[in-house]
C-alpha cells in the first residue's frame, strides 16, 4: 500500500514529524492526545514506501524507506513518473538490521532504498519487486524554492484581524477584555497576527518565536554582501513577518504593560469561521480574554525580534524600524526584571522551561542593533547560564539560534564555550538519528492539547 502526506497513519513515524514541525512552529496543526486509540481505529497497514514529496537536488544523497510487518523481496527499481514506467535505476533493497521500536509505529521490519546514483532531473516512483510503487517524486536543482510561498500561503490563511487572503474576511476586530495588571477589565484592541491550533487563540509564546525565526532566515537568505533590497520570496518573508511584529507591539503598548494571549480554553468548543466571532453574528459572543503578564522567555525572544526587525526594516521603513528598537530596548528590561517562565493559560498548552536562552538571543540581537557592549556582556552571562539545550531547537528551545548568533559577536576567548554547547547538542541529535530514517525524533512529544 502506497501513501502521502494526505493520507498517513496519524500515528505513522513521518506524519508524526510533520506535526511535530508544524506544532515547534505554531502553524497549527494539533497532535491528537489518546494515540491509543487512533492506532486501533485504522486497519493494520502491511507495507507502505516513504519518499521525500518535496523532492531531491541532484547531487544530494537519496533514499526512500519501506516499513512493513512483513519480509519483502530485496530488489527496487526506480521508474518514470509517466504511464511508460522506463525504469531508471535498480538496487537491493536493504532491511536495517538494528531493531528499531518505533514508538508511533510498533516493532516493524524496516528496508531502505538507497538511490543516490540518480541525478537526471525528473519525476518518478520507487517500484519494489512485489508490485508496490511510491507516490511520485521529483528531482530536480530548485526543489526547496517552492517552499517558502507554500509556508507562508498557509501564514495568510491563519491571519487574524484586516485580510490579505482573497477568500476571508476582516474578523476578531473588537477583541479583547483585560484581565489582570494595572488595566484588569478593559477593553484592548488585540487584533493582528495569526491564529494558532485549529481554533482562534493567539500566543506570544508561538508568535514571537515564529516571527524571529522568520528574520533570522531573512538574515539567512540575504547574505552580508548581497545588494539592494530584498527581492522576490525575501521580500514576501519580511511583509509576513511583519504581521508578527505588528501584533506583537499591539502586546507591548506601553513600556510596562505586556499581554501574552488572546482567548481562552472555550475557542475549543465549536467550528466556526473567526469571521463568525463578532456579535451581528453571533450575538452570544463576548469579546476574548486578553492576559496580562510577562516572563523572561517571551521578552527575551520579543526582544530578538524586535531587534532584528530594527536592522531589517531600516532601509524599507525607519519609523517602524525605530519603533521596533525602542520595544526591544524596553521588553528586554521587562525581561531583567521578570526572570521566570510566562508561556500560557494554561501553561500546558506549550510548556516551556527555560528562559536564559531567549534573553541570550535578545541580548546578543540588540547589541548588534546599537552596538553597547553592555548587551553583549548580558549575552554572554546567559548563553554560560543556559548552557547547551539538551534537546531539538523549537518554539521551547531556541539555544542553537541564541549561540550561533554569539559566536559571531563574542570575544574570541568566550567562543570555545559556546561552540562546545552547540556541539553537545549537534552530537546529541546525531546519536537520536541511528534510525531508519536518519533523523532524530523529539525526544519527548510536549504534552498538547487536542483542537474542539
Amino acid at each position: 500500500m502506497t501513501q502521502t502526506i494526505d493520507n498517513l497513519d496519524p500515528v505513522d513515524p513521518t506524519r508524526r514529524r510533520v506535526l511535530q514541525g508544524a506544532l515547534s512552529l505554531g502553524l497549527g496543526l494539533a497532535i491528537p492526545r489518546d494515540e491509543g486509540a487512533l492506532r486501533t481505529s485504522r486497519r493494520p497497514v502491511e507495507t507502505h514506501i516513504h519518499v521525500n514529496q518535496v523532492g531531491f537536488l541532484p547531487g544530494e544523497p537519496k533514499r526512500a524507506l519501506v516499513p512493513s510487518t512483513r519480509a519483502i523481496p530485496a530488489r527496487f527499481t526506480i521508474v518514470d513518473e509517466s504511464a511508460a514506467r522506463t525504469v531508471r535505476f535498480s538496487g537491493e533493497l536493504k532491511e536495517y538490521a538494528a531493531t528499531f521500536m518505533s514508538r508511533f509505529g510498533g516493532d516493524q521490519r524496516h528496508y531502505y532504498a538507497d538511490f543516490d546514483g540518480l541525478s537526471r532531473p525528473g519525476k518518478y516512483r520507487v517500484q519494489i519487486a512485489d508490485g508496490e510503487i511510491s507516490p511520485p517524486f521529483e528531482i530536480g536543482t530548485n526543489m526547496y524554492a517552492r517552499l517558502a510561498p507554500l509556508v507562508l500561503r498557509f501564514f495568510d490563511i491563519q491571519r487574524c484581524g484586516m485580510q490579505a487572503h482573497p477568500k476571508r474576511r476582516p474578523c476578531h476586530l473588537d477583541d479583547g477584555i483585560i484581565v489582570g495588571g494595572p488595566r484588569n477589565g478593559q477593553t484592548f484592541d488585540s487584533f493582528g497576527g495569526w491564529h494558532d491550533a485549529g481554533d482562534f487563540l493567539k500566543f506570544v509564546e508561538t508568535t514571537s518565536y515564529v516571527t524571529a525565526l522568520m528574520l533570522f532566515n531573512y538574515e539567512q537568505m540575504r547574505g552580508s554582501a548581497k545588494p539592494g533590497g530584498p527581492r522576490g520570496s525575501e521580500a514576501a518573508l519580511l511583509a509576513q513577518a511583519r504581521v508578527g511584529l505588528e501584533w506583537l507591539l499591539r502586546m507591548h503598548p506601553s513600556p510596562d504593560e505586556f499581554y501574552y494571549q488572546v482567548g481562552d480554553e472555550s475557542d475549543h468548543e465549536s467550528w466556526r469561521m473567526p469571521e463568525e466571532d463578532r456579535v451581528e453574528i453571533n450575538p452570544s459572543w463576548k469579546r476574548r480574554q486578553v492576559y496580562f503578564g510577562v516572563g523572561a522567555n517571551l521578552a527575551g525572544r520579543c526582544a530578538a525580534a524586535f531587534a532584528m526587525a530594527s536592522r531589517h526594516y531600516r532601509g524599507i521603513d525607519p519609523s517602524f524600524a525605530a519603533r521596533c528598537l525602542r520595544a526591544a530596548v524596553s521588553v528586554f528590561e521587562l525581561g531583567m526584571a521578570n526572570q521566570s517562565i510566562v508561556s500560557t493559560n494554561p501553561a500546558s498548552f506549550y510548556p516551556e522551561k527555560t528562559w536564559a536562552d531567549d534573553m541570550e538571543w535578545g541580548a546578543v540581537e540588540l547589541y548588534r542593533a546599537v552596538g553597547d557592549r553592555n548587551y553583549l556582556q548580558k549575552a554572554l552571562d546567559f548563553a554560560h547560564m543556559a548552557g547547551p539545550a539538551l534537546t531539538e531547537t523549537s518554539v521551547y528551545n531556541t539555544h542553537a539560534l541564541a549561540h550561533s548568533t554569539l559566536i559571531r559577536q563574542a570575544p574570541v576567548e568566550e567562543r570555545d564555550s559556546l561552540l562546545a554547547y552547540l556541539r553537545t547538542d549537534a552530537e546529541l541529535i546525531r546519536s537520536r538519528a541511528h534510525n531508519p530514517y536518519g533523523r532524530a525524533p523529539p525526544r519527548q512529544l510536549p504534552e498538547r492539547r487536542s483542537s474542539a
